[in-house]
């Protein structure tokens, strides 16, 4: 049988597959070799490597040369890596390889300079190539949960770059030279080693959202307030002790979790974020919350269980934008009476505190049409 039969009979088993997903690489492949696909759907994503009876289907040079996609979907077919015929899909803007092998990416990935989102997390990838740099267009990655020991500083040349996720990863270290990022507003560092706050991330002012959860932190650099744009702070689950009086420089924040720390206490000037809507600080040292608290009018999220509080200040009757309130496992024996005032609070745990019943009754008359949780 000839080289193109074979290629024949290879389109049309993967046209006939139950496991095919994308029926665009099959209508790809049969126009290419003549074949009548009229009965196969149009405008599905494209794929150009399936697994059949998991043994992988070679493509020839010839079929690989497509030029004419916008999206390929390369997503759960367990590859181990991206063939070098990748460069020919020159028009493609998204690219599309979450849950396979891939230890790399090849060269020749540089080749595909009208691409706008590369998404591949859940692979092995340990490092990427220089050659990224010469994705001018590039606004999104999302590289979440691969192996990643190091970025490459061509990075950098990714001057539209918007949004970049490295969750997940083996990082320890991140490039000073990001600062040159002008355009990114979103950066994911979660679940890595960094053991301190990279210098150059203090620098990418118009930053809104910054996630450095589940890492080694200890101390947070003062640098960082000079972020004044961030809307979304994530410094959970690090080895922190000490919040900087400076996080009152951080009037746009409507979101921070420092939960999972070693923090003693909360510095008043936490009251000068005003748009703070969720607030969580739960599992950490704290003996006692500011009297300053009582400023953050647009809070619906306060979560401070899991500390060593003993009393809660008069002032959290101002909050009366409060839906959600974690309490549990603390000290308390009372709430203030001003408690009451928290007409929209749904929610409030109280689990694994000293309280007596009649205690109790008071708080629930207080809060009639709240949902509470004693026990």
């Amino acid at each position: 049988m000839s080289e193109t039969n074979n290629e024949t009979d290879n389109v049309m088993q993967l046209l006939q597959s139950s496991q095919l997903e994308s029926i665009e690489l099959g209508l790809v492949l049969a126009d290419l070799l003549q074949i009548d696909t009229t009965k196969f759907k149009e405008d599905i994503e494209i794929a150009f490597s399936l697994i059949s009876d998991n043994q992988e289907i070679l493509i020839s040079e010839k079929i690989w040369k497509v030029k004419t996609q916008k999206r390929l979907n390369l997503s759960g077919y367990n590859l181990t890596f991206i063939p070098p015929p990748i460069k020919y899909f020159t028009d493609i803007t998204s690219l599309y390889a979450e849950k396979n092998q891939l230890t790399y990416l090849p060269a020749e990935f540089g080749s595909l300079t009208k691409l706008e989102t590369l998404y591949a997390p859940t692979n092995q990838l340990t490092t990427l190539p220089p050659e990224i740099g010469h994705l001018k267009y590039l606004y999104h990655i999302d590289l979440q949960n691969n192996q990643l020991t190091s970025i490459p500083l061509q990075i950098i040349d990714c001057t539209n770059l918007t949004k970049l996720w490295l969750e997940d990863n083996l990082l320890s270290t991140f490039p000073e030279e990001v600062s040159k990022l002008n355009n990114l507003e979103v950066l994911n560092l979660g679940k890595n080693l960094l053991r301190e706050i990279p210098i150059g991330i203090t620098q990418i002012i118009q930053l809104k959202e910054l996630h450095l959860h589940h890492n080694l932190l200890a101390v947070i650099l003062k640098e960082l307030f000079n972020l004044t744009n961030l809307i979304t702070l994530s410094l959970d689950q690090n080895q922190i002790n000490y919040i900087p009086t400076d996080i009152g420089k951080l009037t746009q924040l409507v979101t921070l979790h420092i939960d999972r720390n070693l923090i003693g206490s909360i510095p008043a000037e936490i009251g000068l974020l005003k748009r703070l809507e969720t607030l969580d600080i739960n599992s950490n040292q704290l003996t006692s919350l500011p009297l300053q608290i009582g400023k953050l009018t647009n809070l619906k999220h306060l979560a401070v269980d899991n500390n060593y509080l003993h009393s809660i200040p008069s002032s959290i009757g101002n909050l009366k934008s409060l839906t959600v309130f974690y309490l549990q496992a603390n000290h308390l024996t009372s709430l203030p009476p001003e408690i009451a005032n928290l007409t929209n609070l749904s929610f409030l745990s109280l689990e694994d505190n000293p309280i007596s019943n009649s205690e109790k009754e008071k708080i629930k008359t207080w809060l009639p049409n709240c949902k509470i949780n004693f026990e």
